[in-house]
């Protein structure tokens, strides 16, 4: 082995443990922030043999962030009526404006349930998604056809 090529190893894991760093101090900027999953850095090891050539010099490490975005965070209480919260599975259905509401192509899903009415009372959250869902039936019944969402308004 070269003395470059040790230093290339050396480089690489600095440069993980450098990603590894910047992971751990967007989780700590985001910790009040509503709806974010923290992060963790996944190391990974590139063997010589992989990269083409025999040579322990061109060995390398490499970090990777990933998110579990399936997992419940902790409930919160709000003091407005209109937040809300999913406990198990699930995601709210938004849109970005209450007339693109029918539109499968604008549909977009959050965990995060900061809703308020806006000025025509239809439930937007902080990003300025809309809230969607479906128009109960006289009877408060969730109509058959479930395809057809609209956006809710209070």
């Amino acid at each position: 082995m070269s003395l470059y090529g040790a230093l290339m190893i050396g480089v690489s894991g600095l440069d993980a443990n450098s990603q590894a760093l910047s992971i751990a101090s967007s989780n700590i900027a985001n910790v009040n922030t509503v709806g974010y999953k923290a992060a963790s850095a996944n190391f990974s090891t590139m063997l010589a043999s992989a990269l083409g050539s025999g040579d322990v010099s061109n060995s390398a490490v490499t970090a990777t962030a990933s998110q579990n975005v399936t997992v419940q965070g902790t409930p919160v209480s709000a003091s407005l009526p209109t937040n809300m919260a999913i406990s198990g599975n699930g995601f709210f259905v938004v849109t970005k404006s209450p007339a693109a509401a029918g539109s499968a192509n604008s549909q977009y899903y959050t965990r995060a349930g900061d809703f308020s009415p806006d000025a025509s009372g239809n439930l937007v959250n902080s990003a300025g998604y809309y809230l969607m869902g479906w128009p109960l039936d006289s009877n408060g019944n969730v109509p058959s056809n479930r395809t057809d969402m609209t956006a809710v308004n209070i």
